[in-house]
């Protein structure tokens, strides 16, 4: 599913808010920390 630089998701069809929250606060650590470390390299 993802592809380059898209970032996908199959979430389930039904879940719970605390759930969704979850999902989200994960992919923004990954993402946060990809970042962090492309700087890093980069600076």
């Amino acid at each position: 599913m993802p592809h380059g630089d898209i970032l996908g998701f199959a979430p389930p069809l039904a879940m719970t808010r605390a759930e969704a929250d979850e999902i989200v606060g994960i992919a923004k650590a990954a993402v946060d920390e990809v970042a962090e470390r492309t700087l890093a390299v980069a600076g």
